[in-house]
């Protein structure tokens, strides 16, 4: 049986190790990134997809992103950091170097179990001017849509459509 302190719960454990990284600096990484096509929830704008390298130039992680037609948010779907690199700053290092190229508030897609404790303690403690919000949930992400709805262009069919309807001698039955 282990002692009772070498014992830590993952929470105080993932919060002790990130102090200790806002104390020092955060581990140097390098993004490359693709825009995927397609429909996705930020349309028309697209999705990002980063491979994150550490200093070394080892892939350590992949995080998919899509920034608001709105400008004013970038949607973190997933970051995914490779096993042998977890605990090491490399996701915290990540959202660091998406808030310093978008300068806009990052809010994840819906907070699955195994990510809460990153997400709740990369909230609380921040690192500079980095805002994370309150996780998106599936259920209300139509509603988020709807914000910048105007902002999908018309299929060509339902404008005509549309402007036939609106014409003052429009009659369905001729």
């Amino acid at each position: 049986m282990k002692p009772a302190s070498l014992v830590m719960k993952p929470l105080k454990f993932f919060s002790s190790l990130l102090q200790r990284k806002q104390r020092r600096n955060l581990p140097v990484v390098e993004i490359h990134l693709t825009a995927t096509t397609g429909q996705n929830f930020v349309e028309p704008n697209s999705d990002h997809r980063a491979i994150i390298f550490n200093g070394s130039r080892q892939e350590v992680g992949v995080a998919t992103f899509g920034i608001s037609p709105l400008g004013d948010t970038v949607y973190v779907y997933q970051i995914a950091v490779h096993v042998q690199y977890q605990r090491q700053g490399y996701a915290l290092a990540f959202l660091c170097w998406l808030y310093n190229e978008k300068h806009l508030p990052i809010t994840p897609i819906h907070i699955v179990g195994s990510a809460n404790e990153f997400w709740h303690t990369a909230r609380r403690l921040g690192v500079g001017h980095l805002v994370v919000r309150d996780d998106l949930r599936v259920s209300e992400m139509d509603e988020e849509k709807a914000r910048w709805a105007h902002l999908i262009p018309e299929p060509e069919h339902m404008r005509l459509q549309r402007l036939c309807e609106a014409a003052l001698d429009w009659n369905p039955q001729n």
